[in-house]
């Protein structure tokens, strides 16, 4: 209990909305008597009163399925004439194989529909988990921009995220889409890392936002290991895009449309207008 108190004091975004001068002898007792699967429920109460919405404590006995939770390929076909769309859901492992295999998945399926005039980037499942492989894998429409930034509670902003990429994008050839038209597609499932792919297309140029708001968990998570195996994702910072815009309650839409069909109509439809000759 004491490093886990530690952590979240010392490192999450909302960690002044717990009043530790009450909570830290209280919860330190507790743990003394408690269960173990009773001071994790103190943990968590906790954690809820961060306030963030993003950050959570995983128990040793749940850590497995959490991190196995999203793994499904990327998904792309022709919508019509010039026009191509391709889908994530999310993406939760870290392993070096796994990321380095997601990446040349969807750098594959980006190339096999190139060329075109549009492409529709359909976030609206994007729950979140490892946003670098997804943005290593999106690199053809990013090209050289900074993609965004971490900013902390402080105001300090981490390096561009264009130069925290984890992984080498540098053995395949990619075409360059960097200034093709894109309409991103997002809603109230595009959640936490989806976010953060959401937000590295925003200012890029010939780029629209069409549905409904996106889930709010904006911020980055740090995970803190526990001794006994458990873990922490805490937010411990917010997101930026390329421009320095931060944004703390997630993102808005340019084109607020609630029908999932008539947003991709009406996404289709800039694509097609801004494309003609």
């Amino acid at each position: 209990m004491q490093k886990a108190l530690s952590d979240i004091k010392e490192n999450a975004v909302n960690a002044s909305h717990i009043d530790w001068k009450t909570e830290t002898p209280r919860l330190l007792a507790l743990s003394h008597t408690a269960l173990l699967a009773d001071v994790y429920a103190n943990l968590r109460a906790l954690i809820k009163n961060l306030d963030d919405h993003h950050s959570l404590v995983i128990p040793p006995w749940k850590k497995s399925g959490f991190e196995q939770m999203w793994r499904a390929p990327p998904k792309a076909k022709t919508l019509s004439a010039g026009i191509n769309t391709i889908g994530l859901t999310g993406f939760t492992p870290h392993s070096p194989q796994e990321m380095s295999a997601y990446r040349d998945a969807l750098l594959s399926t980006i190339r096999s529909l190139a060329p075109a005039k549009g492409w529709v980037l359909d976030l609206r499942k994007d729950q979140g988990g490892n946003m670098w492989p997804m943005l290593a894998g999106l690199k053809p429409f990013l090209g050289d921009a900074p993609l965004g930034y971490f900013v902390t509670i402080s105001g300090e902003k981490s390096r561009p995220w264009k130069e925290t990429l984890p992984i080498d994008h540098q053995g395949m050839a990619q075409p360059d889409l960097s200034t093709i038209p894109v309409a991103v597609l997002i809603g109230p499932h595009t959640a936490s890392s989806g976010e953060a792919v959401a937000i590295a297309f925003k200012g890029r140029p010939n780029t629209r936002f069409f549905g409904t708001p996106t889930a709010g968990l904006t911020s980055s998570n740090r995970t803190f290991r526990l001794p006994d195996g458990g873990i922490m994702p805490i937010a411990t910072s917010f997101e930026a895009d390329r421009t320095g815009v931060i944004y703390k309650h997630g993102v808005e839409p340019d084109e607020h449309i609630e029908d999932e069909t008539a947003t991709i109509q009406a996404a289709t439809l800039w694509l097609h207008n801004l494309t003609v000759p």
